[in-house]
């Protein structure tokens, strides 16, 4: 637990998050993957939702079957239809909200939550909406950095498809000077 190895409870929780988050995050409840989830149970006579008696290999079948079908094809079309974009940016403010909670919980405080935006992602102005509507801090680092870093070799690195170090050096100050602010 961080709070025991911690003198103090934090006060700020930082998050910056990318456009493939948001495809990361349909693995959690609010989402497309409850109704794949449901193929573990069924309906008794009394209408309730019980989990099924299936062998181990039954259920690994299923979950194959589920894993292969649905993070394969139907995640990757639900994402790229633009009319789902309202849909996951609700998803994700979801998983956040729940998110929040549970650090405050934990700690038993309520906490400054920031988002930091690294790139500029479809879900962006549906998410920035809804998340400031529910008391989070949003920011645009791609838009405050003045850098399109991810086009940009000295900035990031296309072997591991990830920021370098100079990203950080340059992105930073920028997330300091922001919280320094609130």
């Amino acid at each position: 637990n961080l709070y025991k190895e911690t003198a103090s409870a934090p006060d700020t929780v930082l998050y910056i998050i990318i456009e493939d988050h948001f495809r990361r995050m349909l693995g959690v409840p609010f989402n497309i993957y409850d109704d794949v989830r449901l193929l573990h149970y069924h309906k008794n006579r009394n209408n309730e939702l019980v989990k099924d008696n299936d062998s181990f290999f039954m259920n690994f079948f299923k979950s194959l079957y589920t894993y292969k079908y649905f993070r394969g094809i139907a995640a990757d079309n639900y994402m790229k239809d633009e009319k789902n974009i309202e849909k996951i940016a609700n998803q994700a403010v979801e998983y956040f909200v729940l998110s929040k909670k549970n650090f405050e919980k934990n700690f038993n405080k309520k906490l400054k939550f920031y988002v930091f935006f690294y790139d500029n992602c479809r879900y962006y102005p549906a998410f920035k909406e809804k998340m400031e509507d529910k008391g989070f801090k949003v920011f645009p680092l791609f838009k405050l950095a003045n850098v399109n870093y991810n086009d940009n070799p000295k900035y990031f690195s296309s072997k591991t498809n990830h920021p370098k170090e100079e990203t950080w050096n340059l992105l930073t100050p920028i997330i300091a000077e922001i919280i320094s602010k609130a």
